[in-house]
């Protein structure tokens, strides 16, 4: 069972990628008078929305209900090479600059939901296996 490409997904991919880079554009034009709960959910924004492109990458790549290992490792892969390149995008536009701190809630994100999705397949896989079977 190999890796397949789910177009639908894949182009939610996209899109999610354009959005990113859309928003990584935009110059920073914060102050030192900007409010701190602002910017820690701009900061936090990153988990989720990386949650989100692994999510997209994941299902791009598996094209079936069943989902095999290689594509948790793809989709891994496939997402960090977006927050990096994410990360470097911005160091050069003016105002912004690549973070560690950022990228690891990238990472933290992309992670997350890849062993949310994990574990729910392999409750659902466990639920599905103690039913009793009808003849």
């Amino acid at each position: 069972m190999g890796i397949h490409f789910e177009w639908r997904y894949g182009l939610l991919a996209v899109a999610l990628l354009a959005a990113i880079s859309w928003s990584s554009s935009i110059p920073d034009l914060s102050t030192t008078e900007s409010d701190p709960l602002l910017l820690l959910a701009q900061n936090l924004a990153h988990a989720p929305v990386f949650a989100a492109l692994a999510f997209c990458w994941l299902r791009a790549l598996s094209g079936a209900l069943e989902i095999p290992g290689s594509a948790y490792g793809a989709a891994a892969l496939a997402t960090s090479v977006c927050a990096v390149l994410d990360e470097w995008h911005q160091s050069f536009v003016p105002g912004r600059h690549a973070s560690v701190g950022d990228l690891l809630l990238d990472v933290a994100g992309i992670g997350a939901m890849l062993v949310i999705v994990r574990v729910t397949r392999l409750r659902a896989d466990a639920a599905r296996r103690s039913q009793p079977r009808m003849s």
